[in-house]
């Protein structure tokens, strides 16, 4: 999953940056349409059917958990789509547009070395305390970006920022 979700808006930012913009959206709906149909077709990896016991009712999940989880959701969505297009805008500010895409992608390789750190880590804490970490150390990350002038620093910043991202999300989905 980090794999998609970390390559796939690189892929399409690089796309639309580099060669056209309609070609960033055109391979998302083709991948994403493409991808959806060749998942539900997949019948050899299906969990073998249980049956459902009658008059048994699984207990719905407290809105005290709920409540958090969404609002740590949303403003995780609204902080990386406002990084992305925020990450090209800078590297345009500073004609150096066709390193927008280098730039994400070295955002997303943090989260990704950070996702196999955290899925090797047996933890001791529940979800809901990594889960309030994750999102301060995700806004503690994100702040500075805005007072960088360099290239090569906001390369380097956004690195150490995407050790952030997949282990919140993680503990957002446990």
């Amino acid at each position: 999953d980090e794999v998609v979700f970390m390559t796939g808006p690189i892929l399409v930012t690089v796309l639309a940056t580099g060669w056209h913009p309609v070609a960033g959206l055109a391979t998302a709906l083709v991948a994403g349409t493409g991808g959806t149909l060749f998942f539900a077709a997949q019948r050899a990896t299906s969990p073998p059917p249980m049956p459902r016991t009658r008059g048994v009712r699984l207990a719905p999940i407290p809105v005290e958990v709920m409540v958090p989880v969404c609002v740590v959701g949303v403003a995780l969505g609204t902080l990386f789509g406002a990084a992305e297009v925020a990450t090209v805008a800078f590297a345009t500010e500073h004609d150096h547009q066709g390193y927008a895409g280098l730039l994400l992608a070295l955002w997303a390789a943090g989260s990704l070395i950070a996702g196999v750190i955290t899925g090797l880590v047996q933890w001791k804490v529940g979800p809901a305390l990594r889960l309030r970490w994750g999102a301060v150390a995700m806004a503690v990350a994100m702040l500075p970006l805005s007072l960088i002038d360099s290239l090569w620093l906001m390369g380097g910043w956004l690195f150490v920022a995407g050790f952030a991202i997949a282990p919140t999300i993680v503990a957002s989905l446990s």
